[in-house]
């Protein structure tokens, strides 16, 4: 085959020039772009609970969600997270190539068709969805020679001054600060006060459906433990205890429906 190229060479440069010609045409016909997509679109269902702790959070939202959302046209795979704080997500992610507006649409779709089986305080806050760029685009490294300057400090005034102008600039999706480092504030409180004001922090209740008695102490979101009788002073049980006394009755929303329980005995600790 070599030796009828080198017999004939202007066989030989002909095509050369054919091969060079298709190479030309095609280096301006290959699509181009300055942040090219190489990871799968992502998009994001966020629901709130208030009150709700993992365990509930998973049975009354995340499961209908996720039987709603399974077999959305394109999805790849499907993942959720639930925590104690009465929040969970769901992130759709999808194969890749389609359209990430198109996603967002078809899973907006398959949400609304399940808000029927969502609890009322879940509809009342609102389902948010939203579609998430995998591919960080930009970094922004904040620092300062000042040795009084701290992280805390930086982060703080990222997220006071730095983020809010960002995210109105024209073409931002969505900016995240790496490192959470928010001020708080921890307070202690005194038994013997809140005795004083009455303040309930044990509660002995009885399921007026099963008889069953539970002791529940109420705690602060972070000390909540559902497994040791600790429950969240934000939770539907708790709350529906807040200005109740010995011998009333307890009406607690509950995926089933309303539960009522009779408070048998509430001590101050």
């Amino acid at each position: 085959m070599f030796q009828k190229f080198i017999r004939r060479p202007v066989l030989a440069i002909v095509v050369s020039l054919v091969i060079v010609f298709i190479g030309i045409l095609s280096l301006f016909n290959l699509p181009i772009t300055q942040f090219p997509s190489i990871s799968p679109p992502k998009v994001n269902v966020v629901a709130d609970y208030p009150g709700a702790n993992n365990e509930l959070m998973i049975k009354s939202v995340l499961i209908p969600l996720e039987q709603a959302l399974n077999g959305v046209p394109g999805m790849k795979y499907i993942e959720s997270d639930a925590g104690n704080d009465g929040e969970g997500e769901i992130n759709i992610v999808f194969k890749l190539g389609t359209d990430p507006n198109v996603d967002a649409i078809n899973v907006q779709n398959r949400v609304s068709a399940a808000t029927n089986k969502l609890p009322p305080a879940v509809v009342r806050e609102g389902v948010k969805i939203s579609r998430e760029e995998p591919n960080i685009l930009m970094y922004i490294n904040l620092y300062s020679d000042d040795p009084k300057v701290d992280q805390n400090f930086l982060f703080n005034y990222a997220d006071i001054n730095i983020s809010p102008e960002l995210a109105r600039v024209d073409g931002v999706g969505d900016l995240d600060i790496l490192g959470t480092r928010s001020f708080a504030m921890r307070v202690w409180l005194k038994p013997d006060k809140l005795t004083a004001y009455g303040l309930s922090a044990t509660v002995t209740v009885s399921d007026l459906e099963t008889d069953e008695e539970a002791t529940y102490q109420i705690v602060g979101d972070d000390e909540a433990d559902i497994k040791t009788g600790k429950i969240s002073v934000n939770s539907p049980i708790a709350r529906a205890m807040i200005g109740k006394e010995e011998g009333d009755i307890a009406e607690v929303q509950a995926p089933s429906g309303v539960r009522e329980y009779d408070i048998l005995t509430v001590q101050y600790i």
